[in-house]
């Protein structure tokens, strides 16, 4: 299945995935929109591969639809996918962090912490600044700030977008612990 052209012919809109990025949802229209991300996971669901072919894709834009589509359907099935796309790297990095703390709590509290500590060059900055945040929201007070060059820009883009998404699905969807 081409998920863009799925994913239009569902909403009317060909860029309809941008919302995602930055979650630009109309208030009015929030679920609405929603729905239409849990369609097409409904449909992922019944595709052989579906989700480890978008997240195995090397466009950010595959990555940002399976993550939408994991969350709004809290399928927990693809905790090793979003972890492999979250270490490889991708554009998209916070909104994956994101979609791995709300979908598999527990398994974050270590994950991010290990991932932190894992002696990554400035190229991880993103997923560190996404990982950090997560964890402080998570509740993990005891971790060590990475001894790795950090690339500061990307670092607060990653601390910032985090935020914002795991701001919006606690506000859209309650909080990931449950």
């Amino acid at each position: 299945m081409n998920v863009f052209k799925r994913l239009e012919e569902l909403s009317n809109d060909g860029s309809f995935y941008l919302k995602a990025l930055d979650l630009s949802f109309q208030p009015f229209e929030v679920e609405s929109d929603l729905s239409i991300f849990s369609a097409l996971a409904t449909e992922l669901e019944t595709e052989h591969a579906g989700y480890e072919t978008l997240l195995l894709d090397v466009n950010w834009r595959s990555h940002l639809i399976a993550c939408m589509c994991l969350i709004v359907s809290e399928n927990k099935s693809h905790l090793e996918e979003l972890k492999n796309r979250f270490k490889n790297g991708s554009m998209v990095s916070p909104q994956i962090a994101v979609a791995m703390a709300r979908l598999h709590f527990r398994e974050m509290m270590d994950f991010f912490p290990s991932y932190i500590n894992g002696g990554h060059g400035p190229e991880s900055s993103t997923q560190i600044g996404a990982a950090l945040v997560l964890l402080q929201s998570m509740f993990v007070r005891e971790f060590t700030f990475p001894k790795s060059q950090l690339n500061i820009e990307r670092f607060c883009l990653g601390l910032s977008v985090a935020q914002h998404h795991s701001g919006f699905w606690l506000k859209h969807r309650g909080s990931a612990r449950g």
